[in-house]
């Protein structure tokens, strides 16, 4: 599977207001953090997904932005995980 280029770019916090989303704020930048971390290391897949202990699924949802399931109480314990927090 091709790894995908994703660009961040920050946006006011207003945004997610104006969406109805006020709460996603945290887990989007948590996410953000995780996969830069990941990146930054240059792990594959495989690695990334065992040192997080997530399944296949989940870590292929974890990169693609795809984070309904993940609590922010989880998403801070993924970036533990990378001794990022």
């Amino acid at each position: 599977m091709k790894d995908e280029n994703i660009e961040f770019t920050i946006v006011d916090d207003d945004l997610f207001e104006i969406l109805g989303i006020p709460d996603e704020r945290a887990r989007v930048d948590l996410t953000s953090m995780i996969i830069g971390e990941i990146r930054s290391r240059g792990l594959t897949r495989a690695q990334a997904a065992k040192l997080l202990g997530l399944e296949k699924s989940e870590f292929a949802d974890l990169m693609r932005l795809r984070i309904e399931a993940f609590s922010e109480e989880r998403l801070e314990q993924l970036l533990n995980s990378l001794d990022q927090a």
